[in-house]
């Protein structure tokens, strides 16, 4: 990779970043506000649930189970969104350093580095991209959905929160093999 295809992909990267990190904290507002309104639903449906109850019995607790379950899943979902967006900012704020090196690219040691570092920051945009539209069908799914399919709905959200746990697990292993990259061929280099 030549420093100038590479400063061009990590341009194209960076772009991808930063709007996505406007886009991922956008959808968490939006998906959350989706959720807890969901919530209100519910809750006002278990005051006034008297014929459902005379009709299902089991309905009432699945709905008071799934709230329970729903509100503490968006709990767990908080902090890895917000990890996620900061490491897209992160991400994007340093940009402009390393993007001087890599267009000042000469040795091969730089090169190396900045090919891992255009495929970290193209890695880490998508992975946001992706988590922000699940985010977005997570909130649409909860404003369609009525207080009998919350119990559904928590397993929709269960396996939302577990793809949000690998995101975050994902990218901390793509920063410790760019930083295992740098290291490498900073070796290579002295050799």
């Amino acid at each position: 990779m030549t420093a100038e295809s590479a400063a061009g992909a990590f341009r194209e990267a960076t772009d991808l970043v930063r709007e996505t990190a406007g886009w991922l904290g956008e959808a968490w507002q939006q998906f959350a506000a989706s959720v807890r309104d969901l919530i209100g639903r519910a809750r006002l449906f278990l005051r006034e649930d008297g014929v459902w109850s005379s009709v299902v019995r089991h309905l009432p607790a699945d709905v008071t189970e799934a709230i329970a379950t729903i509100d503490a899943l968006l709990g767990r979902l908080g902090p890895g969104i917000n990890r996620i967006i900061e490491l897209l900012r992160v991400a994007a704020g340093r940009t402009v350093s390393v993007l001087s090196l890599v267009e000042t690219a000469f040795s091969r040691w730089l090169g190396n580095v900045s090919a891992g570092t255009v495929a970290y920051v193209a890695s880490l945009g998508h992975l946001g991209a992706e988590l922000t539209g699940q985010l977005v069908g997570a909130a649409i799914e909860a404003d369609d959905t009525a207080a009998a399919g919350l119990p559904a709905y928590a397993g929709n959200l269960r396996r939302l929160a577990d793809r949000v746990d690998l995101s975050v697990r994902r990218s901390a292993d793509w920063a410790a093999d760019l930083q295992r990259l740098m290291g490498e061929a900073r070796a290579a280099d002295l050799r």
